[in-house]
């Protein structure tokens, strides 16, 4: 799904963002917060055994071995 097919012609961001920034509802870039990762516009949070310490990631960290969270829009490792 395309910006334009997911957010209509009129709030799609134009250019689309690049990786580590998020589309939002007013058509701009914004970097995409902790706790999150920004690919193609969209804004996802980091999904369980992740997390995301920093804006502007287009990829969550993995957990080092003997860590792991348990929810996800991990800010840190536990």
């Amino acid at each position: 799904t395309s910006l334009r097919e997911a957010f209509g012609d009129d709030n799609a961001c134009n250019p689309e963002c690049e990786l580590g920034k998020f589309c939002t509802s007013r058509a701009t870039c914004q970097s995409c917060p902790v706790g999150s990762f920004c690919n193609d516009g969209l804004k996802t949070p980091c999904p369980k055994g992740t997390y995301g310490d920093e804006e502007g990631l287009d990829g969550c960290k993995d957990c080092p071995i003997g860590t792991y969270n348990s929810s996800t829009g991990a800010t840190s490792v536990t």
